[in-house]
């Protein structure tokens, strides 16, 4: 909680942040000049973080506050959160940034993948609570960063989750390790049913899954339905899920590069 003298040192900061970053309209008044800053409704501190609430003076272009995100780094330090529309801002003060590493740990992440089809675990948020989402509703993950930013361990994070999540009889996964130093740790997993390390051998598991996956389609065609979850259990199969690591490695061959293959 913050006494009134806080929070009136608060606003006055943040009012000193919209006068470095431009962010205000000024009046005439005979010979006296007016400013007027964005309207501060609110501020509040909870769970290691000060959070500011403020609307824009009518005329003020929004694209202006994202664009100036920079000056309230240099007010406010680096850890902040900038959030808002064509009038009002929410403007997050954290008082420390996100851990550097994470130690994997299923026991603490499972209660976050409840009520998820196929959980993706992402990390965790400025509040220390893991973030996932289902890859049912968004069947497509592309991990791209420099070189040393942690693609390969995000993937085998996400591998890792789901084996022990799910059984053989619910999924199945196929991958491909062309730079061959990341996914041998899961070869022996039950629902581990490939991982391709060539060019060529990944052409042949990317055929195998499409004529698989034009079976299924099929098969939902007859039942009516538009997913396989959407079947009776007993009928189901299990999920497939292609995970890809280094896939640069292969972009040069047009048949990987062209293949469409619906994850379903």
């Amino acid at each position: 909680m913050m006494g009134w003298l806080q929070k009136q040192r608060a606003k006055s900061r943040l009012r000193k942040a919209f006068q470095a970053a431009g962010l205000y309209v000024t009046y005439r008044s005979g010979a006296r000049e007016l400013i007027v800053f964005p309207k501060i409704h609110s501020v509040t501190s909870n769970d290691g973080r000060i959070e500011y609430v403020f609307t824009l003076i009518d005329g003020m272009d929004p694209k202006e506050v994202v664009k100036k995100e920079y000056v309230f780094q240099q007010v406010f330090g680096q850890h902040v959160q900038l959030e808002g529309d064509y009038k009002r801002f929410t403007l997050n003060i954290y008082h420390r940034g996100l851990p550097n590493e994470l130690s994997y740990s299923f026991e603490k992440i499972k209660p976050h993948l409840e009520g998820l089809a196929l959980p993706i675990i992402c990390g965790m948020n400025r509040h220390g609570q893991y973030v996932a989402y289902d890859a049912i509703s968004e069947p497509h993950l592309l991990i791209a960063g420099e070189s040393g930013s942690g693609k390969s361990t995000q993937l085998r994070s996400i591998l890792t989750t789901l084996i022990q999540y799910y059984g053989e009889d619910r999924l199945h996964i196929y991958c491909a390790d062309l730079k061959m130093s990341e996914f041998h740790i899961f070869k022996r997993c039950r629902q581990v049913k490939s991982v391709c390390t060539t060019v060529d051998q990944l052409k042949r598991m990317l055929r195998f899954i499409k004529s698989e996956m034009a079976r299924r389609s099929q098969l939902l065609n007859e039942k009516e339905v538009a997913h396989i979850n959407d079947l009776p259990e007993s009928e189901r199969p299990p999920i497939i899920l292609v995970c890809i690591d280094e896939l640069v490695i292969a972009k040069d061959d047009k048949e990987i590069m062209n293949t469409r293959v619906l994850i379903i």
